[in-house]
């Protein structure tokens, strides 16, 4: 019995430490995102073509807080961008009955918190308490997290599903899995999709993983079974609401097409541009997205080398240091915000950034492999396959950014070890120096495409 009582005391003491130090950087970052907020119109900002998505996503929530027509309307905002994170700003708002855009920004900083102790489980699970507390720390502090959580995107949302799956994954070493935990999976996964269109490819990544390691056809069909009927629980309620729209229950969100067209048009820059269609078109609807992928589609067949430079453009953009410029000074999402601020903000964001690119790489290339390890790179190069077909954008990054903090953290932690590795005529050395390399190629190709 003593015995016990002692383990049980340690285990306890080892979650109350964990708590304590996710507790501190988490406290600060919400005290630092509130005076932000503070900065922030209440109503957000009036001209939606300066405020953006934010004022999209908030705007369209209102609408489906006030009229459940609103969730079966064809053209809206909501079905044609996936519908998770507009149903969840609704319920925020029809819960407290308050319907500002402050109220939107608060939501936010609650998915933040559960981003922060996720991250803090998954980190510790795979690099120790010490890059773990370092992680929570880049995490609550670097520019471009603050200004996002802030801000209503669906990033914010999409973070804690990447998380949660991370976390379910990592927790079984062995690949030892539990019904309880396929189910949940296959619901993350499910959560993933109708957050942000372009994790579809979860679906296949992770049902490959699942057969990986598992062996034999029953036990491989079962795991399978169990996922799907998770995802399954999730999807099937949005595909009847999409045949009930559209009479039909798939494309489940209608991006794609667009997104398509933007990025191999002819006089494409690799990044977004303004898009013209026909006037008699209306917006927002499968025509909408047919016709702008069929426009794509030609354009690629057209001229194959011209989608294969504008890839390699897209990439560019994919690891381009997000500056904030935009938000911070050229739209003014915060305009009560001091000058000097602002600047601090733009630098800021740019530097950390590019850090966190660099670092992680290294981070993540001079240490064994795990499955920490290949989810990172799994997640990077399904991320450079959708960006090289349809178009790139720094805030695509940010589910990778994210990733790749602990692997700065680490290089912080062991900056003698990383640095001996990288001096050694080695595979790891050669692998993260040609990382590295390469973002200095695909940054060097759209510093010329600015300047020239």
């Amino acid at each position: 019995m003593q015995e016990n009582l002692g383990l049980t005391s340690s285990s306890s003491s080892r979650i109350a430490w964990s708590w304590r130090r996710v507790a501190l950087p988490c406290i600060l970052a919400v005290i630092l995102r509130l005076i932000l907020i503070g900065y922030t119109p209440t109503e957000g900002l009036a001209d939606l073509s300066v405020c953006g998505d934010g004022c999209v996503y908030h705007e369209t929530a209102l609408r489906l807080a006030h009229d459940a027509n609103a969730w079966f309307e064809q053209g809206s905002n909501f079905g044609y961008r996936a519908p998770l994170y507009f149903a969840y700003l609704a319920m925020i708002y029809k819960v407290t009955g308050h319907q500002t855009y402050h109220v939107g920004q608060l939501a936010n900083l609650v998915l933040f918190v559960i981003t922060i102790f996720l991250l803090y489980k998954v980190t510790e699970t795979s690099f120790g308490i010490q890059v773990a507390t370092i992680t929570v720390w880049l995490r609550a502090l670097l520019p471009t997290f603050v200004v996002s959580d802030v801000a209503l995107m669906s990033e914010s949302l999409f973070d804690v599903w990447l998380l949660a799956i991370l976390m379910i994954l990592l927790t079984h070493h062995s690949g030892a899995y539990r019904a309880r935990d396929l189910f949940i999976l296959g619901l993350c996964i499910g959560a993933a999709l109708l957050t942000r269109e372009s994790a579809q490819g979860f679906v296949i990544i992770l049902l490959g993983v699942l057969v990986f390691e598992t062996h034999g056809l029953r036990a491989r069909l079962v795991r399978m079974s169990l996922m799907l009927l998770g995802l399954g629980v999730l999807l099937i309620p949005w595909m009847w609401r999409n045949t009930l729209v559209w009479q039909s229950p798939f494309p489940l969100a209608l991006t794609s097409g667009v997104n398509l067209h933007i990025g191999n048009k002819p006089d494409a820059t690799g990044t977004y541009v303004a898009i013209t269609q026909p006037s008699y078109m209306k917006i927002r609807t499968r025509e909408y997205d047919r016709w702008h992928r069929d426009q794509a589609i030609q354009y690629i067949l057209e001229a194959p080398g011209r989608f294969l430079i504008s890839g390699i453009k897209k990439l560019g953009w994919l690891v381009w240091p997000t500056t904030l410029r935009d938000e911070i000074i050229t739209r003014n999402f915060f305009p009560k915000l001091p000058w000097f601020f602002r600047v601090v903000i733009v630098a800021g964001s740019s530097l950390a950034w590019a850090a966190v690119w660099l670092l992680g790489l290294v981070g993540l290339t001079t240490r064994s492999l795990d499955r920490y390890g290949w989810a990172v790179i799994l997640l990077l190069a399904y991320t450079c396959i959708v960006v090289f077909i349809a178009v790139g954008e720094p805030r695509y990054a940010e589910p990778i950014i994210l990733l790749l903090l602990a692997p700065t953290a680490r290089v912080m932690v062991e900056i003698k070890s990383v640095t001996s590795t990288l001096r050694r005529p080695c595979l790891r050395a050669a692998s993260a120096w040609g990382a590295v390399s390469l973002v200095g190629v695909l940054w060097a190709i759209i510093l010329a495409q600015k300047l020239f």
